[in-house]
């Protein structure tokens, strides 16, 4: 009896070439539905048909007919014929296919094929890190994030008209509401920003001690008071922190004091009864993700339970052994692979992000500058991938008047992906954990 890494991985052959031989019958129809499924060249086990596949698919790109004769003629001029086993093996891929009608079927069987060996050669990686020194989540938090990567579902197109038909609702939304997303808790900023956009990550940067947590907990508050199911990844702070920075805004209390003894009894009790009410807010949060795939795993677990996501700080993820040495290319593949995350979730992914570490934001001439995309701190694809991006930032001259400390802050709409961008001068007040427009209407309206 064979051993069980000699055994032959699940694969049909069948399915393989009935498909292949029905692209050659109605190549434009069944080319379409195959790149819409995201058909790649690995999902096929045969060798030959691999090679098949390949040239069929550079040839749609390029919008080149596809049949019997085409195929051949590209397959002999990339000297590719006598490899797959020349004319005839192509005549017998046209042979397999009984009809053209059993393309999709056939391909979602390819694909659940290829599945199965993507799941075989993943465990086995797992068994070996298991033998290293490696610990026990981050395995578990890496299978996580390739069992959720899996595309198992069955194949369900959109038409024209139900795209057409979503566009029109998400304005419809914006007609009812003034916004398409998650809405922000500042009325003057949220009619710059139109809403956290969802199935996007969002940026919200600047650098420490400026603001960016106090931002997060004082959205995170607003939107679980409004009924959005909140989600929050600490990588920094634990929940006991940011549960009582919840507190604080809440009650207004000046937490220097409070921590100084210059409480009473009455007060303490009144905080403990604000954060027991403020528990029963659909607002969860994990202070134990460390690992970039522990963060997707935390997401994709409670995805279907919430409306938005919050992550302090990118930069904060753990390094692992699988991951790039070179800090902009490793921040870079976290930033893509967030945004994949938000994407298949349908989540708005709001990252917290600091700027570049080094002298104040200067120009050549040595004159204060606002920042710029670039100051993200390993950057990379962070300013590519990101649909808004948010700067806080204090301690700057501007048009000769200077605002610094925890009074005046720019919250800056740098990017905003089909809006508008904008500034907003803000107060951040630090002892009660809190910024403010002055807007009265808008400080006032999510206080009960």
């Amino acid at each position: 009896m064979p051993g069980r890494h000699d055994r032959v991985p699940p694969y049909s052959e069948g399915a393989e070439s009935s498909f292949l031989g029905a692209v050659m019958l109605d190549s434009i129809k069944i080319m379409n539905m195959a790149v819409e499924y995201g058909t790649q060249p690995e999902w096929f086990y045969v060798p030959s048909h691999r090679i098949v596949w390949e040239v069929m698919a550079n040839m749609h790109q390029v919008r080149q007919v596809i049949d019997i004769i085409t195929v051949t003629d590209r397959l002999r001029t990339t000297s590719k014929l006598d490899s797959v086993g020349g004319s005839i093996f192509i005549d017998k891929l046209m042979d397999s296919c009984p009809t053209k009608e059993h393309a999709l079927y056939h391909l979602q069987i390819i694909k659940e094929k290829y599945n199965k060996r993507a799941m075989i050669s993943h465990f086995r990686e797992m068994e070996q890190l298991a033998y290293e020194e490696i610990l026990a989540g981050e395995i578990t938090g890496r299978s996580q994030v390739f069992m959720n990567s899996l595309d198992v579902r069955e194949v369900r197109r959109k038409t024209p008209i139900e795209t057409v038909r979503n566009a029109a609702k998400m304005l419809r939304t914006a007609q009812g509401t003034g916004f398409i997303g998650i809405p922000s808790r500042w009325l003057a900023f949220q009619r710059k920003l139109s809403g956290y956009r969802v199935r996007n990550m969002n940026i919200i940067a600047g650098r420490p001690g400026q603001g960016k947590t106090t931002w997060m907990c004082n959205e995170s508050l607003f939107e679980g008071k409004e009924g959005y199911k909140v989600g929050i990844i600490s990588l920094e702070m634990s929940e006991e922190e940011l549960r009582t920075k919840h507190i604080i805004d809440e009650l207004k209390i000046n937490w220097a004091d409070w921590i100084n003894g210059h409480c009473t009894d009455q007060d303490i009790d009144r905080f403990q009864r604000c954060g027991e009410r403020l528990c029963e807010l659909p607002i969860k949060i994990t202070d134990t993700s460390k690992s970039i795939s522990q963060v997707l795993a935390w997401i994709w677990d409670n995805s279907d339970d919430l409306d938005i996501i919050w992550l302090d700080y990118i930069q904060a993820i753990r390094q692992t052994s699988s991951d790039s040495k070179n800090e902009r290319e490793r921040i870079s593949a976290w930033s893509n692979a967030i945004t994949s995350t938000a994407k298949e979730t349908g989540l708005p992914v709001n990252v917290l992000c600091q700027f570049t570490r080094g002298p104040e934001y200067t120009d050549h001439k040595g004159k204060s500058r606002r920042p710029r995309l670039s100051d993200l701190h390993g950057s990379g694809s962070l300013e590519q991938d990101a649909n808004q991006v948010i700067f806080l930032y204090q301690d700057l001259e501007l048009d000769g008047e200077r605002f610094s400390g925890n009074t005046r802050t720019m919250a800056e709409i740098a990017k905003n992906r089909n809006a508008a961008i904008g500034e907003l001068m803000m107060t951040f007040a630090k002892t009660i954990g809190r910024f403010t427009t002055g807007e009265e209407q808008a400080d006032l309206a999510w206080i009960n």
